[in-house]
């Protein structure tokens, strides 16, 4: 598991270098506005992280199950960063304790469900 581990927070930094660059390159070369250029960025980067995660970190084939199981954890992460968002809003919190909480929960979730769910056996 150690090496599963280390291999999605490795796909993870690359994942996030590579939203980042596709969105400075659609902002810049393509002209596009922050929204769209971050759309760009997260499809892009949404792909690479399915297909290395599931070759790679997890060492499995990519199938239709498992890209709609990678969506679905991908999209109950999105949920989870805009309730703990609102929370932290609503209860005053500095900025940085709700992104804080973001930060440092939502990999080791995000990495234990893929590993239970997403590409169970």
């Amino acid at each position: 598991m150690l090496k599963q581990g280390l291999r999605f927070a490795v796909v993870g930094i690359a994942n996030s270098l590579m939203h980042a660059a596709v969105a400075v390159f659609a902002h810049q070369i393509g002209g596009f506005n922050a929204v769209e250029s971050n759309i760009c960025g997260f499809i892009i980067a949404f792909l690479f992280s399915f297909i290395m995660n599931t070759y790679w970190s997890f060492e499995r084939k990519p199938s239709g199950q498992f890209f709609i199981r990678f969506l679905t954890v991908n999209l109950m992460a999105l949920t989870y960063i805009l309730v703990v968002s609102a929370l932290s809003d609503n209860m005053n919190w500095t900025p940085i304790t709700g992104i804080m909480l973001v930060v440092l929960v939502l990999p080791l979730i995000s990495f234990l469900t893929h590993k239970y769910w997403t590409y169970a056996d």
